[in-house]
């Protein structure tokens, strides 16, 4: 766990440059930034979401609030639910979408796709339907010394790792330690999914066989 600011000042560290000659602080604030933008994109147990949200009748559009990234997974990342039981959407793409849409197909939605900026299910709801939603968050900037999010609570060493990692490569050109500090952030990315596993496995092995 730790702030904007002592990522910042880690990084510089292991730069061997705590007074930011070399690689100067806005450079390395740039970095951190932009090994969160990397890693947001990658499923965790600290930014992964489910909520509630109520479709409008006879609207296919999906309500998204503004910190919702991507559905964190593609076959149900939304789900609605109706009369007791939850009915995943299939994602399908914006062609296949097109391809079933009627003015008046009404129903229980059983499919979605990306449609311009929009999610849009279909058929359009015949009601206001209760949807959940599994999505990985968005996340801001950070900017000032004493900003944290999901990343810098959980993940500090992953993000201070990264930043390391591209500073060296695209600033000091130094690929040994490049290297280096690449495979430390990747082991430390393998070490955060043991508790992602831990927190979203079933807990049992399954096999798929022909045999079975």
């Amino acid at each position: 766990m730790a702030t904007f600011g002592e990522i910042q000042s880690q990084v510089s560290q292991r730069l061997l440059d705590p007074n930011s000659v070399a690689v100067s602080a806005s450079n390395v604030a740039a970095s951190i930034n932009d090994a969160i933008r990397y890693w947001k994109f990658r499923r965790f147990w600290f930014n992964v979401v489910f909520d509630s949200v109520t479709l409008t009748q006879n609207v296919g559009t999906i309500p998204m609030s503004g910190d919702i990234l991507v559905p964190s997974t593609d076959y149900d990342g939304f789900v609605i639910e109706y009369s007791g039981m939850r009915y995943p959407l299939r994602k399908v793409t914006q062609q296949e979408y097109d391809g079933v849409w009627l003015t008046n197909g009404y129903g229980l939605p059983y499919l979605y796709a990306r449609v311009g900026l929009d999610y849009e299910c279909y058929p359009l709801p015949d009601r206001a339907y209760t949807c959940k939603r599994h999505y990985l968050k968005e996340y801001a900037a950070l900017s000032i010394p004493n900003d944290t999010n999901d990343f810098t609570n959980y993940a500090d060493r992953l993000i201070m790792l990264w930043a390391c990692a591209n500073l060296t490569a695209e600033l000091r050109q130094d690929e040994k330690m490049e290297e280096y500090y690449r495979n430390a952030a990747n082991d430390e990315y393998k070490q955060l999914q043991v508790m992602s596993d831990k927190s979203d496995g079933s807990g049992r092995l399954v096999l798929y066989s022909n045999l079975i």
